[in-house]
C-alpha cells in the first residue's frame, strides 16, 4: 500500500520531468506538486506538472480511489474514457492531457483519436 509522507506545491528552481505527461513539463519559476511517498519500504519522490496533478485528481475520484493510487496507466484508461463524457470540462482535461502524453513520445493512443472524438463532441 502506498503511504504519502509529503505533498507540496513548488516553484521550480530547475526543470523536471512529469511522470505523468513524461515531458520536461515544468520549468524554472514554474509551480508544480512534488509528493513524497512511501511504497513496499521504498521512499520516492512523485512530481506532476500543474496539468497533471488535475488529470491525477480525476483519475483518483474516477477509479473509486484506487489502493495503490493512481499511475500513468490508470490516468490513460481515465483519459480514454472521459475522451467520451457528457461533461464538457472532463472531455477538454481529457484531450489537453492524451495531446502532452502523444507529443512527449510515451505512447501512441491506444484505439481512440483525439482529433476525431473531439469533433464528434
Amino acid at each position: 500500500m502506498v503511504q504519502t509522507l509529503r505533498s507540496k506545491t513548488i516553484t521550480a528552481r530547475k526543470a523536471h520531468r512529469c511522470e505523468l505527461c513524461t515531458g520536461v513539463a515544468v520549468t524554472p519559476g514554474q509551480q508544480y506538486e512534488r509528493t513524497t511517498l512511501v511504497n513496499d519500504g521504498h521512499i520516492y519522490d512523485w512530481v506532476e506538472c500543474s496539468a497533471c496533478a488535475t488529470v491525477a485528481r480525476r483519475a483518483w475520484d474516477w477509479s473509486a480511489r484506487l489502493e495503490g493510487g493512481v499511475d500513468f496507466d490508470a490516468c490513460m484508461e481515465w483519459a480514454n474514457e472521459a475522451i467520451s463524457a457528457t461533461d464538457a470540462d472532463d472531455r477538454t482535461v481529457a484531450a489537453a492531457y492524451l495531446r502532452r502524453v502523444r507529443g512527449s513520445g510515451m505512447v501512441h493512443l491506444f484505439e481512440r483519436d483525439v482529433d476525431t472524438k473531439e469533433a464528434r463532441a
